[in-house]
């Protein structure tokens, strides 16, 4: 048995293998599930407010997780949620503290779903 979804694929071998514990948007498995960034903004981010932007943003957003400053003055970010509401998240954290962040490295996992809410880890 054999069907397409969103151009995957789907036969009933996979029925026999244990799908991962997080699926991402890309997985055959399922779609909308949740996936985790793990962002690195560089810049002037350590000391105006970002940590709090940041909570700030993630209340608009659907995504849980955690931001705390780095020792080498970047400041990291793990969110978990859909790909499409990370997206959007990141971008309004961009939007937020436009003119502090230089770069923004994005790297994308599978969720863990470990977080309720999102706050700032110290």
């Amino acid at each position: 048995m054999k069907q397409t979804i969103a151009n995957f694929e789907v036969s009933a071998v996979i029925a026999r293998h244990r799908p991962p514990t997080a699926l991402s948007l890309d997985s055959p498995w399922g779609f909308g599930m949740s996936i985790r960034y793990t962002i690195t903004f560089t810049g002037h981010v350590q000391g105006v407010g970002f940590r709090y932007a940041a909570v700030n943003v993630a209340a608009g957003h659907d995504v849980t997780g955690w931001v705390r400053n780095e020792p080498d003055g970047s400041v990291r970010c793990v969110a978990e949620g859909r790909r499409e509401e990370l997206d959007r998240f990141v971008a309004a954290v961009k939007q937020a503290m436009q003119g502090n962040i230089r770069e923004a490295s994005i790297e994308s996992g599978e969720a863990t779903g470990e977080f309720e809410g999102f706050v700032v880890r110290r």
